[in-house]
């Protein structure tokens, strides 16, 4: 049974019907994606908007949607938040994960805490880089190191990247 509340006016009514939509309702085009994968709706804001509203709060800017933390969890208090669709894509269940300073982010969001373009990890990558390399070397330093750990002994390869890095003339 549904609490009637009077707030059916809110920006927020549509986004919590969709979300209750997405996880009950078998017809909904995107249930494989919620419902389908096992994700519910909290009993107390199954049915009560107000309740949903007064925890979750109100949405702060125009354009933000209700975003779960963790995205193999369900629709509950303290696992929701309002989001851009940005980082709605990067926390969802396609983003490509790796652990980066014992955190487990998204692939791009490590790039942009290291300094490093997303393109620049993906070609040293490629190039065969371990994740550790291709974001803790300084950009500009790619062909030297590639070519050092390739072509010299363990030892050799330590002195020369520290040469390279301590007169910064890595281009």
């Amino acid at each position: 049974m549904f609490i009637k509340h009077g707030m059916y006016k809110y920006p927020e009514y549509p986004i919590w019907q969709q979300m209750n939509a997405r996880c009950r309702n078998p017809r909904h085009p995107k249930y494989h994606r919620y419902g389908g994968r096992g994700i519910t709706v909290c009993a107390e804001w199954r049915t009560n908007f107000a309740t949903f509203l007064r925890d979750v709060g109100r949405r702060p800017i125009q354009g933000l949607t209700i975003d779960r933390i963790d995205n193999d969890g369900n629709y509950e208090p303290g696992n929701v938040r309002w989001s851009t669709p940005k980082e709605q894509q990067a926390n969802g269940s396609c983003a490509r994960k790796i652990v980066f300073n014992g955190e487990y982010i998204p692939r791009k969001e490590a790039c942009r805490r290291a300094g490093i373009l997303f393109g620049t990890f993906q070609s040293r990558l490629r190039y065969g880089w371990t994740i550790e390399e291709a974001l803790s070397n300084p950009v500009g330093t790619s062909w030297q190191l590639r070519n050092i750990r390739t072509n010299a002994s363990h030892e050799q390869t330590a002195d020369t990247i520290l040469r390279i890095l301590r007169k910064g003339d890595a281009k």
